[in-house]
């Protein structure tokens, strides 16, 4: 090897020992703290948008929940009264100004009715507004919370008369058809304070019609 390529191979290794260097020195850096800040805001903003997702997602679950149950309660309910209905007899409505349109023919609408069940028990399904249940009474005895956070109990009764009535010109004494509208929201009586929400509180509207099967002729 002669002097210039001695010099040459020198200066080489100058360079490629400096290269060395750096790349370790940048190796030993690390992270710097404007690098690690960005990095937490950035994992910070994930975090929370996961949780927002997760609470909503909880929170959807809890009101569903809540009106599949009130779902529920309100439909048996409302088939209790009309199998009551469907299969009782000597209907009426309690109002007095009520009772003298169905006597009379015309059709009468009240928040509540009367008949007596097959075992001959007087039974009144009736709603008290004051404490938003419904109520069933059998032989005035003490009355049944049926449901409660009902804010509309209406029974349209359809009046006929019997075989009898009609003969004598007499007065209509007969249920030819009850048309029923239950309207219940969740009883705000609970104390979860997560659920007592617009959604959570929305109303639940139910009608049916039923006929007594003793009266169809």
């Amino acid at each position: 090897m002669n002097r210039y390529q001695y010099h040459n191979h020198q200066k080489l290794n100058v360079r490629l020992d400096r290269v060395s260097r750096t790349t370790f020195c940048s190796l030993r850096r690390g992270v710097t703290v404007t690098e690690l800040l960005i990095a937490l805001a950035i994992s910070a903003t994930l975090l929370v948008a996961a949780m927002g997702a997760i609470d909503g997602s909880l929170r959807a679950y809890s009101i569903n929940t809540v009106q599949a149950d009130l779902s529920q309660k309100s439909r048996v309910a409302l088939h209790r009264l009309t199998s009551d209905i469907r299969s009782s007899r000597a209907h009426s409505p309690v109002a007095t100004s009520a009772v003298s349109s169905f006597t009379q023919g015309l059709i009468a609408t009240d928040n509540a009715i009367v008949f007596f069940d097959a075992d001959d028990r007087e039974v009144t399904y009736a709603l008290d507004t004051s404490s938003q249940e419904l109520r069933i009474t059998i032989n005035g005895n003490t009355p049944i919370v049926l449901l409660r956070g009902v804010t509309q109990f209406t029974v349209k009764m359809t009046p006929t008369q019997s075989a009898t009535a009609r003969r004598t010109a007499g007065a209509f004494d007969l249920l030819a058809r009850a048309d029923i509208t239950l309207t219940v929201k969740r009883d705000l009586n609970d104390n979860d304070n997560d659920l007592k929400e617009s959604a959570a509180r929305q109303s639940l509207k139910l009608t049916t019609a039923v006929s007594p099967k003793q009266n169809v002729w």
